[in-house]
């Protein structure tokens, strides 16, 4: 089941956390793929754009792993691939 999720709104991922487990009983893995782009160079930026980017870039990924690894934790297995940008670099 591919689910498209506001990482940053908790009610979202309780939601669709609940809606995997409903429909398999389990979540076995979880591939985090959120990001957002922006060319911009660090000095050209607002500090909005920047608490944005970490917002989307971290802190969902972060509330992702976090629900979904509490699942994986009780049934003893799960896999969890998070994947970067190249404008991490």
């Amino acid at each position: 089941m591919a689910m498209r999720i506001l990482i940053t709104n908790d009610d979202s991922i309780t939601a669709s956390v609940q809606k995997v487990m409903d429909a398999y009983g389990r979540i076995d893995i979880l591939v985090n793929a959120a990001g957002m782009g922006n060319n911009k160079m660090v000095v050209d930026q607002s500090n909005e754009e920047w608490a944005r980017h970490i917002h989307i870039d971290l802190t969902g990924v972060y509330y992702m792993c976090k629900a979904v690894g509490e699942i994986m934790i009780e049934q003893e297995y799960g896999k969890i691939i998070n994947i970067g940008s190249i404008h991490s670099r």
